[in-house]
């Protein structure tokens, strides 16, 4: 992952239920340089389902940015 060389977007629901979600976003943090990084509120393993109108902002956001 250190070698991903372009910018990632990670995006983790609040009630994610399968893993921590505190502990993967710091553990990303470590290994991806140029990666951001949110924790999406009412939302949990199926974020496009659970807050679809928040998860395309973000990622039309993301893909728009320098």
């Amino acid at each position: 992952m250190k070698q991903v060389d372009l910018p990632v977007l990670l995006l983790i629901g609040a009630g994610e239920k399968i893993y921590n979600h505190q502990k993967v976003i710091e553990r990303a943090h470590r290994l991806i340089p140029d990666l951001t990084a949110e924790i999406i509120s009412d939302a949990g393993h199926l974020l496009v389902i659970d807050q679809p109108e928040i998860i395309n902002a973000r990622v039309l956001e993301f893909l728009s940015s320098d």
